[in-house]
């Protein structure tokens, strides 16, 4: 940060004592001797409240909660060699911090599929391509999570649980999440059909809420 960025700067003193600036929408900690995580969430938390009158905008460990949301644009037909679409229309400003992806299709041959998600800022995931080799039939309430121990090439049919997908869903951390998301699922073969029965999304929780604040990048030395 260069001496025109300082100046400004918004600085303000915790009562732990803590130094912290608010500039352009970001927090900033001095690196002092002996500050912790859980001091700078006190820092934060008295800004927001102070600086902000808004309580949702300050970081608190306690009221953590992850959000999940479901498209309405279901269901919609799989037919051979053609890619279905449907949208998933979010309106909350939220930075990203953790997605997670699930999804129901009736279909006879789920190796004849490839799913990929797209978000609001055109970053594209692979969810999966042509598993369940030879053919198995539909995937029920799968939950694609990049912490999911087992891969979704490693499953079997329904598919129930949870799976990592074969792309990376932090490819999307960091971004904001509203906007259209975009589920397109593709059918590769012939003589297979089926259907997207439902999707939805699940947005980990994030310590600051987009509305006002950025979570924190930047560390003042």
């Amino acid at each position: 940060m260069n001496e025109k960025d300082h100046s400004r700067a918004q600085r303000r003193t915790t009562s732990n004592g803590l130094a912290v600036a608010v500039w352009g929408g970001f927090f900033m900690m001095a690196s002092l001797p002996g500050a912790t995580a859980a001091h700078f969430e006190d820092a934060v938390q008295a800004i927001a409240q102070r600086d902000h009158g808004n309580a949702s905008c300050a970081a608190s460990g306690a009221n953590k909660q992850s959000r999940v949301y479901v498209s309405e644009d279901v269901p919609q037909i799989i037919e051979d060699f053609s890619v279905a679409l449907s949208q998933l229309i979010i309106e909350d400003s939220i930075l990203i911090p953790d997605l997670n992806v699930t999804i129901t299709i009736t279909h006879t041959c789920g190796s004849d599929l490839s799913a990929y998600l797209q978000s609001p800022s055109g970053t594209v995931v692979q969810l999966f391509r042509e598993v369940g080799v030879p053919c198995e039939a539909d995937f029920a309430n799968t939950l694609l999570d990049d912490e999911a121990l087992v891969s979704i090439t490693e499953g079997s049919a329904p598919y129930t649980g949870a799976y990592r997908p074969e792309g990376s869903l932090s490819e999307f951390d960091g971004e904001d999440a509203q906007g259209p998301w975009t589920l397109l699922v593709q059918d590769d073969r012939l003589m297979q059909t089926g259907t997207l029965d439902g999707w939805s999304l699940e947005i980990g929780a994030s310590d600051i809420a987009m509305s006002s604040l950025r979570v924190p990048r930047f560390v003042d030395r």
